[in-house]
């Protein structure tokens, strides 16, 4: 008879019932190496060495003795991690074990809201287990093998949660997918990984996978959490709890039994902006081990926090956030809708007025934009008044971050009788004091303190699926600097790797949230995770003398001019956006191999019902336009157009970023207008919004060979030129066309 059948029939001989949930809590809840005293059995060989942490006893917290720190195969165990701090000896903990205290702590706490029919609906974190342990049984009754994956794909729904969990504690391989992926990218990272079964929100997402199903020989079923599920064979929600139930719970414990907190559970694939996607492997131990270091660091308040769920779900920050951090802390997440980033978001916010509320930069970029337009609309005393409460706050902010109080008599006033309101009409009133974070992609320097002049400080993170989430961090007041993405957490390591004379080097991480590595991937594998343990990031940085990390751009984005010097093109491409803020959404440096930068621009554009950029230029690019005697309406009438005002306002506005360029080479030349505005459809975007560079050059190639072709005989490359000449003599530049540094253009 195995150890947990022993406590059951312990306690059934005293008269008392367990069901699934009460006998898992008396096997696993209490502390690694004090559950086997509990239990009578003998105390399991649990040690920390600096080989690592081993364990003779049985799942989900025990540790499989391993020789090596990462692997490429889903069902290998490897050696946890240890460093000089204590928290890389905590003892280890599973995924139910971490929900079991949470569930124990707070049953009745709400923990899921989402509004169908007008209605919220919400389950408490007793509910909210229960529902796993269903979803959990149904998942191996329906196929779901140890170590293979169960895919998830579409919008955050308290159903992504459920699955995600319910298939690790199942003992498979929760795998995010994301909503935007057409059907190839969908069957890639489903036959990749070896999918068992596929959840999927609705009929749009159904019929990706139903156009590739025959090629995924893994795939078991199919379940649908979201309106009527429609295709032969598919599973209902409500029919995938039933078959759960069904189910004895016996089945899942032999499932949690026969698992390890350092085997992978959890695949991360990458937004595959240089090529497919990687399947980053990621254990229990590194998202519990993080999500404890997470806590001590951000010090949420137990089981007062809430939260909007908005970002995709198949994102590394969003998983950590808002499925796992949130569950640890007995925080109530709130569902935005799937249009949240179509214009409903502030619609939510102003509802649920989250207390703590994670951005991309694009987010805040969006905020911001509106926030700005309706200030053009002020005048008088209230343009000034609204200009000195910014201008007070943001000297505030900048105090405090000097390390001084901030707080003067001032700032109290426009706090209470200005931002506090701007506070509220943002429905971010209870988030504003330190709950505002930002990641995934640089936050500008210029919209970060722009939310400082509104007392919304946004504290910037640096992280990756490779260390499980996160690297850096900002911390309120003296923890924040600006344009930095933060120090390094205390509880592992994150260094600069060779850095150069200007200390620029690579950002690489060392610590137990460490991934195991990429699925099937030895080479990649070997690249990221050298043999002393750092994983290289790819993101080329510097740290100042307080141990503030600045990024600088990525290694693999570097350009590398004809004369050999190397370029990062995301501060340049900043510069001009902040320049241009008016009338450019888009900016992408070219040079590679040539003799000077080109910039490819796109300007700003209405968007459609789903957030999609339309044809119809923005009503201030348009205002601008008019200004220079333009009607054009769209991107390609401007091309066409061929306005040599509105040229020479674009050339003027790179020329005074220009002027902030660390050396010759890091100006830029020449540029170009695109006919349309990036967006997620087109291609030129990834699902966290991050512009896919490589597909940038290669979709334009062409037209990049034209900008720096002498050939070329378009009538507003000649003008320009003769321009460029004019003024390069008049500025007293040399007059050979290599070395003019005024702007050149180019029409698609």
């Amino acid at each position: 008879m195995n150890t947990l059948n022993t406590v059951c029939l312990f306690w059934v001989k005293n008269g008392r019932k367990l069901n699934l949930s009460q006998q898992l809590k008396t096997y696993n809840f209490c502390p690694f190496y004090s559950h086997a005293r509990l239990l009578g059995s003998k105390t399991p060989d649990y040690m920390c060495k600096e080989t690592g942490y081993t364990s003779n006893a049985k799942g989900p917290d025990r540790i499989l003795i391993s020789d090596k720190y990462k692997t490429t195969q889903p069902n290998e165990a490897v050696r946890i991690r240890t460093n000089g701090h204590p928290s890389s000896r905590n003892p280890p903990k599973s995924v139910w074990s971490m929900i079991q205290e949470t569930v124990k702590r707070a049953p009745d706490q709400p923990a899921l809201a989402v509004k169908r029919e007008g209605v919220w609906k919400k389950w408490t974190y007793a509910e909210y287990e229960k529902e796993i342990c269903t979803v959990a049984k149904a998942f191996v009754k329906l196929g779901l093998q140890p170590h293979y994956s169960v895919g998830i794909m579409g919008h955050n729904a308290p159903e992504w949660h459920i699955s995600n969990i319910a298939a690790i504690i199942a003992g498979g391989l929760a795998t995010g997918i994301y909503a935007t992926n057409q059907p190839d990218a969908v069957k890639y990272v489903a036959k990749h990984s070896r999918a068992n079964l596929m959840v999927v929100e609705d009929e749009e997402q159904l019929r990706k996978v139903e156009l590739v199903q025959d090629d995924l020989q893994d795939l078991k079923a199919i379940i649908q959490f979201s309106g009527e599920a429609s295709g032969p064979g598919v599973i209902s929600w409500e029919e995938l709890l039933k078959i759960g139930n069904s189910v004895s719970d016996t089945v899942l414990t032999e499932r949690l039994e026969n698992q390890a907190v350092n085997q992978p559970c959890m695949l991360v694939y990458t937004s595959g902006t240089t090529g497919n996607p990687k399947g980053v492997m990621l254990s229990q131990d590194n998202i519990t081990w993080i999500i404890q270091a997470s806590q001590d660091l951000f010090m949420w308040n137990f089981e007062q926090e809430h939260a909007v769920s908005y970002l995709p779900l198949s994102h590394i920050a969003a998983q950590v956030i808002d499925i796992y951090l949130t569950f640890f802390g007995g925080a109530t997440v709130w569902f935005a809708d799937k249009d949240a980033l179509q214009g409903s978001l502030i619609d939510t916010l102003l509802e649920v007025r989250p207390t703590r509320f994670i951005g991309v930069p694009r987010v805040y970029e969006k905020i911001q934009e509106k926030m700005m337009e309706l200030a053009r609309n002020n005048t008088g005393v209230k343009k000034r008044m609204s200009e000195k409460a910014k201008s007070v706050a943001l000297e505030h902010h900048n105090d405090l971050m000097r390390g001084g109080p901030g707080n003067s008599l001032e700032f109290r006033l426009v706090q209470k009788l200005l931002l506090s309101k701007v506070h509220q009409k943002l429905g971010l009133d209870r988030a504003a004091n330190g709950g505002l974070y930002s990641g995934a992609a640089p936050l500008s320097i210029q919209t970060f303190q722009y939310f400082q002049s509104l007392d919304l400080p946004i504290m910037e993170l640096l992280g990756s699926s490779e260390t499980c989430g996160p690297q850096t961090a900002c911390l309120p007041g003296i923890g924040s600097r600006i344009g930095s993405v933060g120090r390094c957490f205390p509880q592992f390591e994150t260094r600069i790797l060779n850095p150069n004379g200007d200390g620029i080097g690579e950002i690489v991480t060392k610590g137990r949230q460490v991934c195991l590595g990429y699925l099937w991937d030895e080479e990649k594998t070997d690249e990221l995770i050298d043999e002393d343990g750092w994983v290289h990031s790819g993101d080329l940085g510097r740290v100042d003398s307080d141990g503030f990390f600045y990024v600088t751009g990525r290694m693999k984005e570097i350009i590398i001019t004809a004369g050999g010097e190397n370029v990062a093109p995301v501060p340049i491409e900043d510069c001009i956006k902040n320049e241009l803020e008016d009338i450019i959404s888009n900016a992408v440096v070219v040079g590679d191999q040539r003799k000077h930068l080109a910039v490819i621009l796109t300007l700003r554009t209405e968007v459609d019902e789903k957030n999609q950029p339309t044809d119809i230029l923005h009503e201030n690019v348009k205002m601008w336009l008019q200004k220079v005697g333009s009607k054009a309406q769209t991107a390609k009438e401007v091309i066409e157009e061929n306005n040599e005002d509105a040229f020479n306002d674009i050339s003027e506005g790179i020329e005074r970023a220009n002027q902030f360029a660390i050396s010759k080479a890091n100006k830029v030349q020449k540029f170009m207008i695109a006919p349309s505005d990036f967006s997620l459809n087109s291609g030129e975007l990834t699902p966290t919004l991050k512009i896919k560079r490589h597909f940038v050059v290669s979709k334009f190639s062409e037209d990049i060979e034209k900008l720096y072709s002498n050939m070329n005989s378009s009538k507003a490359i000649l003008e320009s030129s003769r321009h460029s000449h004019q003024r390069a003599e008049e500025l007293g530049y040399e007059s050979d066309e290599e070395k003019i540094t005024k702007i050149n253009r180019v029409s698609v």
